[in-house]
């Protein structure tokens, strides 16, 4: 995960349905097949992640990863989501390029 290499935001797993990455606490809502519903909460913000696994055959899968945020019809509410969207989707695409990273040189090595 993009920031987690990062001092501050440490990943820590309370049990096996809660973590914190720094001050967000994310909480497992759900796991069926090959999805994974989060709740991810701090101070400012709730949002809901889904991280869902796709096979397409035996050598290769799409991983999507989103996130929902929910706002109200004001103004600056849906500035805001624009923002977040900016910040975060840079970051899941980031954290995402670095697992498919990891998946390559961990089949390149097992070969």
């Amino acid at each position: 995960m993009e920031g987690a290499k990062n001092s501050d935001y440490k990943v820590v797993a309370k049990d096996s349905a809660h973590a914190y990455f720094g001050t967000v606490i994310i909480t497992l809502l759900s796991k069926k097949n090959n999805t994974w519903n989060h709740e991810w909460k701090s101070k400012s913000f709730t949002q809901a992640s889904t991280f869902q696994i796709i096979a397409k055959n035996a050598e290769s899968c799409t991983v999507q990863w989103q996130f929902v945020q929910h706002v109200n019809w004001y103004p600056w509410e849906k500035i805001g989501s624009i923002m977040t969207d900016k910040i975060i989707g840079t970051s899941l695409e980031k954290s995402l390029d670095n697992l498919r990273s990891l998946a390559e040189k961990n089949t390149t090595s097992t070969q």
